[in-house]
Protein backbone atom coordinates (compact mmCIF):
# COMPACT_ATOMS: atom_id res chain seq x y z
CA UNK A 1 0.00 0.00 0.00
CA UNK A 2 1.29 3.45 -0.89
CA UNK A 3 2.37 5.73 1.92
CA UNK A 4 0.12 8.62 2.90
CA UNK A 5 1.07 11.77 1.02
CA UNK A 6 0.06 15.32 1.90
CA UNK A 7 -0.06 17.96 -0.82
CA UNK A 8 -1.62 21.33 -1.63
CA UNK A 9 -3.97 22.43 -4.37
CA UNK A 10 -3.32 26.07 -5.29
CA UNK A 11 -5.51 28.59 -7.10
CA UNK A 12 -4.50 31.31 -9.55
CA UNK A 13 -1.15 32.87 -8.61
CA UNK A 14 -0.83 35.64 -11.23
CA UNK A 15 2.87 36.12 -10.50
CA UNK A 16 2.46 36.53 -6.72
CA UNK A 17 5.10 33.90 -5.97
CA UNK A 18 6.24 35.26 -2.60
CA UNK A 19 2.66 35.40 -1.23
CA UNK A 20 2.16 31.85 -2.53
CA UNK A 21 5.27 30.66 -0.69
CA UNK A 22 4.19 32.53 2.47
CA UNK A 23 0.79 30.81 2.29
CA UNK A 24 2.36 27.37 1.88
CA UNK A 25 4.74 27.98 4.78
CA UNK A 26 1.99 29.39 7.00
CA UNK A 27 -0.25 26.38 6.40
CA UNK A 28 2.59 23.96 7.12
CA UNK A 29 3.34 25.70 10.42
CA UNK A 30 -0.31 25.90 11.45
CA UNK A 31 -1.08 22.27 10.59
CA UNK A 32 2.33 20.95 11.66
CA UNK A 33 2.77 19.13 8.37
CA UNK A 34 5.35 18.91 5.62
CA UNK A 35 3.92 19.16 2.13
CA UNK A 36 5.26 16.67 -0.39
CA UNK A 37 4.30 18.86 -3.38
CA UNK A 38 1.72 21.35 -4.66
CA UNK A 39 -0.52 21.22 -7.75
CA UNK A 40 -1.46 24.57 -9.29
CA UNK A 41 -4.40 25.18 -11.64
CA UNK A 42 -3.07 27.79 -14.09
CA UNK A 43 -2.55 31.55 -14.34
CA UNK A 44 0.73 30.86 -12.58
CA UNK A 45 2.52 33.59 -14.59
CA UNK A 46 6.20 32.60 -14.32
CA UNK A 47 7.60 35.70 -16.05
CA UNK A 48 11.39 35.87 -16.09
CA UNK A 49 11.62 39.31 -17.72
CA UNK A 50 9.77 41.83 -19.88
CA UNK A 51 10.05 39.65 -22.99
CA UNK A 52 7.99 36.95 -21.27
CA UNK A 53 5.46 39.53 -20.22
CA UNK A 54 4.95 40.63 -23.82
CA UNK A 55 3.86 37.14 -24.83
CA UNK A 56 1.05 37.03 -22.24
CA UNK A 57 -2.51 37.72 -23.29
CA UNK A 58 -3.96 40.40 -20.99
CA UNK A 59 -4.87 44.10 -21.00
CA UNK A 60 -1.78 46.27 -20.49
CA UNK A 61 -2.82 47.33 -16.98
CA UNK A 62 -2.64 43.69 -15.86
CA UNK A 63 0.78 42.97 -17.36
CA UNK A 64 2.91 42.99 -14.24
CA UNK A 65 6.24 41.19 -14.04
CA UNK A 66 5.58 39.55 -10.69
CA UNK A 67 7.99 37.69 -8.40
CA UNK A 68 9.06 34.70 -10.45
CA UNK A 69 12.42 36.20 -11.51
CA UNK A 70 13.58 35.83 -7.89
CA UNK A 71 13.02 32.08 -8.09
CA UNK A 72 14.37 31.72 -11.61
CA UNK A 73 17.58 33.56 -10.71
CA UNK A 74 18.13 31.67 -7.45
CA UNK A 75 17.36 34.51 -5.05
CA UNK A 76 14.41 32.54 -3.63
CA UNK A 77 13.29 28.91 -3.61
CA UNK A 78 9.96 27.14 -3.54
CA UNK A 79 9.43 25.14 -0.34
CA UNK A 80 8.20 22.03 -2.18
CA UNK A 81 7.87 20.91 -5.80
CA UNK A 82 5.23 22.93 -7.69
CA UNK A 83 3.50 21.34 -10.71
CA UNK A 84 1.32 23.68 -12.76
CA UNK A 85 -0.79 23.81 -15.90
CA UNK A 86 -1.28 26.90 -18.04
CA UNK A 87 -4.26 29.22 -17.78
CA UNK A 88 -5.25 32.14 -20.01
CA UNK A 89 -2.54 34.45 -18.60
CA UNK A 90 0.87 32.87 -19.11
CA UNK A 91 4.15 33.66 -20.92
CA UNK A 92 3.30 31.35 -23.79
CA UNK A 93 6.22 32.62 -25.83
CA UNK A 94 8.29 30.55 -23.38
CA UNK A 95 5.95 27.75 -22.29
CA UNK A 96 4.82 26.90 -25.81
CA UNK A 97 8.39 25.98 -26.71
CA UNK A 98 7.88 22.94 -24.45
CA UNK A 99 4.35 21.62 -25.14
CA UNK A 100 5.21 18.33 -23.41
CA UNK A 101 6.19 20.20 -20.23
CA UNK A 102 9.55 20.98 -18.63
CA UNK A 103 11.30 22.09 -15.45
CA UNK A 104 11.50 25.90 -15.41
CA UNK A 105 13.66 26.25 -12.30
CA UNK A 106 14.34 24.19 -9.16
CA UNK A 107 11.09 22.82 -7.70
CA UNK A 108 8.98 24.36 -10.50
CA UNK A 109 7.51 22.17 -13.27
CA UNK A 110 5.16 22.96 -16.16
CA UNK A 111 3.02 19.92 -17.05
CA UNK A 112 2.52 20.87 -20.70
CA UNK A 113 -0.54 21.16 -22.93
CA UNK A 114 -1.88 17.73 -21.97
CA UNK A 115 -0.30 15.51 -19.37
CA UNK A 116 -0.53 12.32 -17.39
CA UNK A 117 2.21 12.24 -14.77
CA UNK A 118 2.56 9.07 -12.71
CA UNK A 119 4.17 9.49 -9.29
CA UNK A 120 5.21 5.88 -8.92
CA UNK A 121 6.38 6.00 -5.31
CA UNK A 122 2.90 7.01 -4.13
CA UNK A 123 0.93 5.45 -7.01
CA UNK A 124 -0.71 8.75 -7.95
CA UNK A 125 -1.51 9.82 -11.51
CA UNK A 126 -1.96 13.54 -12.16
CA UNK A 127 -3.57 14.68 -15.40
CA UNK A 128 -3.65 18.24 -16.67
CA UNK A 129 -5.20 20.27 -19.49
CA UNK A 130 -3.72 23.69 -20.19
CA UNK A 131 -5.84 26.62 -21.39
CA UNK A 132 -9.46 27.72 -21.57
CA UNK A 133 -12.24 27.00 -24.08
CA UNK A 134 -13.11 29.37 -26.91
CA UNK A 135 -15.58 28.08 -29.46
CA UNK A 136 -14.31 30.01 -32.49
CA UNK A 137 -10.88 28.33 -32.48
CA UNK A 138 -11.67 24.99 -30.81
CA UNK A 139 -11.50 22.91 -34.00
CA UNK A 140 -8.51 24.80 -35.46
CA UNK A 141 -4.88 23.77 -35.18
CA UNK A 142 -2.84 25.86 -32.76
CA UNK A 143 -0.37 28.17 -34.57
CA UNK A 144 3.36 27.64 -34.29
CA UNK A 145 4.99 29.48 -31.40
CA UNK A 146 7.33 31.03 -34.00
CA UNK A 147 4.40 33.24 -35.04
CA UNK A 148 3.76 34.62 -31.57
CA UNK A 149 5.14 38.08 -32.42
CA UNK A 150 2.94 38.30 -35.53
CA UNK A 151 -0.48 37.13 -34.32
CA UNK A 152 -2.65 37.73 -31.27
CA UNK A 153 -1.42 36.21 -28.01
CA UNK A 154 -4.99 34.96 -27.56
CA UNK A 155 -4.23 32.23 -30.11
CA UNK A 156 -2.21 30.43 -27.43
CA UNK A 157 -4.48 30.66 -24.38
CA UNK A 158 -7.02 28.04 -25.48
CA UNK A 159 -7.15 24.29 -25.57
CA UNK A 160 -8.18 22.74 -28.87
CA UNK A 161 -10.17 19.69 -29.95
CA UNK A 162 -6.98 17.68 -30.45
CA UNK A 163 -5.95 18.48 -26.86
CA UNK A 164 -9.21 17.01 -25.57
CA UNK A 165 -8.70 13.94 -27.75
CA UNK A 166 -5.15 13.62 -26.43
CA UNK A 167 -6.37 13.76 -22.82
CA UNK A 168 -8.90 11.02 -23.49
CA UNK A 169 -6.16 8.82 -24.96
CA UNK A 170 -3.94 9.12 -21.88
CA UNK A 171 -4.22 6.86 -18.81
CA UNK A 172 -7.07 7.94 -16.54
CA UNK A 173 -5.84 10.26 -13.78
CA UNK A 174 -6.60 10.16 -10.08
CA UNK A 175 -6.51 13.96 -9.99
CA UNK A 176 -7.25 16.21 -12.96
CA UNK A 177 -6.05 19.81 -13.15
CA UNK A 178 -8.03 22.20 -15.36
CA UNK A 179 -8.10 25.98 -15.42
CA UNK A 180 -11.75 26.65 -16.17
CA UNK A 181 -14.58 25.05 -14.19
CA UNK A 182 -16.46 22.05 -15.58
CA UNK A 183 -19.89 23.08 -16.83
CA UNK A 184 -22.89 22.41 -14.61
CA UNK A 185 -21.56 23.05 -11.10
CA UNK A 186 -24.33 24.39 -8.88
CA UNK A 187 -22.39 27.52 -7.89
CA UNK A 188 -21.82 28.35 -11.54
CA UNK A 189 -25.45 28.27 -12.68
CA UNK A 190 -27.31 31.58 -12.80
CA UNK A 191 -29.95 33.37 -14.84
CA UNK A 192 -27.21 34.35 -17.28
CA UNK A 193 -26.41 30.70 -17.99
CA UNK A 194 -23.78 28.25 -16.82
CA UNK A 195 -20.21 29.03 -15.82
CA UNK A 196 -17.55 26.65 -17.06
CA UNK A 197 -17.35 24.74 -20.31
CA UNK A 198 -18.77 21.54 -21.73
CA UNK A 199 -15.43 20.04 -22.80
CA UNK A 200 -13.89 20.26 -19.35
CA UNK A 201 -17.06 18.58 -18.07
CA UNK A 202 -16.76 15.95 -20.81
CA UNK A 203 -13.28 15.06 -19.53
CA UNK A 204 -14.61 14.78 -15.99
CA UNK A 205 -17.52 12.58 -17.09
CA UNK A 206 -15.41 10.25 -19.26
CA UNK A 207 -12.21 10.06 -17.19
CA UNK A 208 -14.01 9.94 -13.82
CA UNK A 209 -11.04 11.22 -11.78
CA UNK A 210 -11.42 11.03 -8.03
CA UNK A 211 -10.40 14.69 -7.69
CA UNK A 212 -10.60 17.73 -9.98
CA UNK A 213 -8.99 21.08 -9.17
CA UNK A 214 -9.77 24.29 -11.08
CA UNK A 215 -9.41 28.05 -10.79
CA UNK A 216 -10.05 30.91 -13.24
CA UNK A 217 -13.16 32.32 -11.49
CA UNK A 218 -11.27 33.39 -8.31
CA UNK A 219 -14.05 31.78 -6.28
CA UNK A 220 -13.73 28.94 -3.78
CA UNK A 221 -16.31 26.19 -4.12
CA UNK A 222 -16.57 22.43 -3.74
CA UNK A 223 -19.02 19.92 -5.18
CA UNK A 224 -19.32 16.15 -5.63
CA UNK A 225 -20.23 14.87 -9.10
CA UNK A 226 -21.98 11.49 -9.13
CA UNK A 227 -21.29 9.39 -12.22
CA UNK A 228 -23.66 6.76 -13.68
CA UNK A 229 -20.98 4.16 -12.92
CA UNK A 230 -21.40 4.86 -9.21
CA UNK A 231 -18.01 6.58 -8.97
CA UNK A 232 -17.68 10.08 -7.55
CA UNK A 233 -15.53 13.06 -8.51
CA UNK A 234 -14.73 15.72 -5.92
CA UNK A 235 -14.39 19.12 -7.63
CA UNK A 236 -12.39 21.74 -5.72
CA UNK A 237 -12.54 25.27 -7.14
CA UNK A 238 -9.93 27.66 -5.78
CA UNK A 239 -9.61 31.42 -5.38
CA UNK A 240 -6.86 33.92 -6.20
CA UNK A 241 -3.69 33.44 -4.14
CA UNK A 242 -4.22 36.79 -2.39
CA UNK A 243 -7.50 35.40 -1.01
CA UNK A 244 -5.32 33.17 1.14
CA UNK A 245 -7.47 30.38 2.63
CA UNK A 246 -9.78 30.36 -0.42
CA UNK A 247 -6.77 29.72 -2.67
CA UNK A 248 -5.47 26.55 -1.02
CA UNK A 249 -6.77 23.09 -0.18
CA UNK A 250 -4.70 20.52 1.69
CA UNK A 251 -5.25 16.96 0.53
CA UNK A 252 -4.02 13.59 1.73
CA UNK A 253 -3.67 10.58 -0.60
CA UNK A 254 -3.42 7.06 0.79
CA UNK A 255 -3.02 5.26 -2.52
CA UNK A 256 -6.75 4.75 -2.99
CA UNK A 257 -8.62 7.89 -1.99
CA UNK A 258 -8.26 11.57 -1.13
CA UNK A 259 -9.08 13.21 2.18
CA UNK A 260 -9.29 16.96 2.60
CA UNK A 261 -7.57 18.17 5.74
CA UNK A 262 -8.78 21.25 7.62
CA UNK A 263 -6.25 24.09 7.40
Amino acid sequence: MARKTTFALLGDVHGYMHPMVALLERVQRKMKISLDFALQVGDFEPHRHEEDLRSMSAPSKYKQLGDYADFYNGRARFPCPIYFIGGNHEPYGWLEQYPEGFTLSPQCHYLGRTSSMHMQDIDLRVGGLTGIFEDEVFTHARPSVELIDHISNKEFITFREHDVDAMLALPKPDVLLVHDWPEGLSAGVSRQGSTGNAYTRLLVDLLEPKLVACGHMHHAYEEIIEHPSGRQTRVVCLGHITQRSDAIAIMQWDGAQFTRLDA
